[in-house]
């Protein structure tokens, strides 16, 4: 166990709510420094571990998370795989509208993190007496500076809100008003935090992936058409696979119905071997199989934003159907319950036995 003043946390700065201030219009807010953000957590100064921060701005502007898209992904992946190195725990404050997708974002980005990377904002900006800014991001640094020490080490991104902490690609945010507005969509937090105890699920937790090197895999920009099959009107689903099927990557099915099923018979089925026979189907359904065995069964956590974040991640991944598939049908960051993927080495494996039969015929 680290002393805690051996700790090093870094605080990546993005911008959102917590660190809003008033305008001169009655009831106005606009973003603030990190500088005025940190006067306005009392406590900060009171902790023991060293505490480095640091802005993280987008084409040199703080982040409204509402825009939040694969190039901020990108970098802000970028340098967290390479910081993660330096410190005991990286957290990032970021807005709340898309803070789950996002943290999901960078949860298959970065494999075989040595340490816990923590997204955390508020719904209430500091400055405001009634702020739950303060105590979110001070158990967002102590989630940070005690995994592996106080408590199991918790190698992950998660979201810390409210006294819970979540696993990114369960996040999502349910209200737009209420200070608990984050749950787990299907699943209960893997800790929660009370008058500074940590108490940690560890049944929920990772197993130790040892031996397994820091990857930095960065999502890349895709284009990708959703259609929720018991929410949208029939001619607009017609009318979307029309328009669109000859110049999209993907076509990702969610909203599935589970009393009948589809399958060969069914319009929406037949409207893609109609409009789209060559394109990627992402079937995100766990309940049922694929009525088509070209389309991909895609094992996610059942939320518009985090099935798409999962989509795109596999798309990134690989441009081969038969890694497409095994990815996209497998538990990679906590989707589902059982056993991680080992997804590096299985590709490897799968590239390897590929080839064999090639050499041979040589």
């Amino acid at each position: 166990m680290k002393q805690a003043s051996e700790r090093k946390i870094l605080v990546l700065y993005t911008g959102g709510t917590i660190g809003m201030v008033p305008t001169n219009l009655k009831g106005g807010l606009k973003p603030g420094s990190m500088e005025m953000l940190q006067q306005n957590i009392p406590g900060l100064e009171e902790l023991l571990y060293r505490v480095d921060w640091s802005e993280f701005k987008l084409n040199d502007k703080f982040i409204d998370s509402s825009d939040a898209n694969i190039e901020l992904y990108q970098l802000l992946g970028d340098r967290i795989s390479k910081e993660q190195q330096n410190y005991d725990g990286i957290v990032v404050v970021f807005g709340t509208d898309t803070m789950g997708p996002s943290a999901g974002a960078l949860s298959y980005e970065l494999q075989g993190l040595k340490g816990p990377v923590v997204f955390t904002g508020s719904m209430i900006p500091a400055v405001e007496e009634e702020s739950d800014g303060p105590r979110n991001l001070l158990d967002a640094i102590e989630v940070a500076a005690q995994s592996g020490n106080e408590i199991p080490s918790i190698n992950e991104v998660t979201v810390c809100f409210a006294g819970k902490l979540f696993r990114a690609v369960h996040t999502r945010k349910f209200s737009a008003s209420d200070v608990d507005a984050m749950d787990g969509v299907t699943e209960q937090p893997i800790a929660t935090l009370y008058r500074g105890e940590i108490s940690v699920e560890e049944d929920k937790l990772y197993e130790e992936t040892e031996g397994m090197e820091v990857e930095f895999n960065p999502l890349v920009e895709k284009d990708i058409l959703p259609i929720g099959v018991c929410s949208e009107m029939s001619d607009s689903i017609q009318a979307k696979l029309k328009a669109a099927a000859d110049i999209v990557d993907a076509i990702v099915l969610f909203d599935l119905p589970h009393e009948q099923p589809l399958n060969s018979e069914s319009k929406v089925v037949q409207w893609i071997q109609e409009y789209a026979p060559n394109t990627i189907v992402f079937f995100a359904d766990q309940m049922t199989e694929p009525p088509n065995s070209e389309w991909l069964r895609l094992r996610c956590v059942p939320d518009f934003q985090q099935i798409m974040i999962k989509a795109n991640y596999v798309l990134s991944r690989s441009s081969d159907k038969d890694e497409m598939r095994m990815l996209a049908d497998s538990n990679l960051r906590g989707e589902t319950k059982g056993e991680l993927l080992r997804e590096s080495e299985r590709l490897s494996e799968m590239r390897k036995e590929r080839e064999i039969p090639r050499m041979d015929k040589r």
